[in-house]
């Protein structure tokens, strides 16, 4: 069995695409300085981010929620696939 992760970012998503897009190009560039996992909790975005980001980033774990449902349950659902 892999050994869990020593951190996990979660970030929350609502049609951001190209922050989320840069937020994950950033997190790129140090994945070999850290042991971390993402968690993209996508609180219903209809701009493709989800697409996008199983595009670009096959490793970033992705949470659907399909509708907004805010800050903190948008989290709150997302701490729930560490």
């Amino acid at each position: 069995m892999p050994n869990k992760p020593t951190l996990s970012i979660i970030i929350l998503n609502y049609n951001t695409v190209e922050m989320v897009d840069d937020c994950l190009a950033s997190l790129k560039k140090v994945e070999e300085e850290a042991d971390f996992e993402i968690i993209v909790s996508d609180n219903g975005s209809s701009d493709g981010s989800v697409e996008m980001i199983a595009k670009k980033y096959p490793k970033v774990k992705v949470v659907e929620n399909g509708a907004n449902l805010g800050f903190a349950k948008g989290n709150n659902i997302a701490m729930r696939f560490i």
